[in-house]
């Protein structure tokens, strides 16, 4: 089933409001821009619930990210994509860098990147932050990480979203929890 933006904000509503009921006469008539603040939360949300199910796996809902990175203090550093589900980075992995391990903090990354024998890397407000191949390789370039996401949100409301059906009905219930104040999302 394909859907955009838009179509999973109005279907989130229609549910939110009522089956069977005037959406214009809901408290939810004018909730649109609430519903696309809270379009990302609810997809990590789900995200977030699959993993923690376990029916899926990891590969079910991971991709890959190129992060440009830049020396800068020693280490290369890049910006997080803002799909990148941060928060459950427990299986991601570089893979030009087999030997490579997330450091939980900062300050592990700080105490183990002095090893030479692995690769470190760790996300720190907001940067993607490794010591592979920091003063080597010339930079600006690009380190690829595999990741848990979100689908991409375009910002054109009519461009349709990639995800499965089971994902995008999922989100649109978890939307309308959300909307309803039935579900907290942060």
């Amino acid at each position: 089933m394909a859907m955009n933006k838009q179509d999973i904000i109005d279907a989130a509503m229609q549910i939110a409001g009522g089956v069977g009921n005037d959406i214009t006469q809901s408290v939810l008539a004018d909730s649109d821009m609430t519903a696309e603040d809270l379009l990302p939360l609810a997809a990590r949300y789900v995200v977030k619930a699959i993993l923690a199910e376990g029916k899926k796996s990891f590969q079910d809902v991971a991709r890959k990210f190129d992060i440009t990175v830049t020396l800068s203090g020693g280490n290369l550093s890049g910006t997080v994509p803002a799909d990148m589900l941060t928060e459950s980075l427990e299986n991601a992995f570089l893979p030009s860098f087999p030997y490579s391990s997330k450091a939980r903090t900062y300050a592990d990354y700080q105490r183990h990147k002095v090893s030479n024998l692995l690769t470190y890397w760790v996300i720190y407000n907001g940067q993607f932050i490794t010591n592979a191949g920091a003063g080597v390789v010339p930079t600006p370039t690009t380190v690829s990480i595999i990741a848990p996401a979100i689908p991409s949100i375009p910002s054109d409301p009519t461009t349709a979203i990639t995800a499965t059906d089971e994902f995008l009905n999922r989100w649109i219930y978890t939307l309308a929890m959300a909307l309803r104040g039935e579900l907290k999302l942060y």
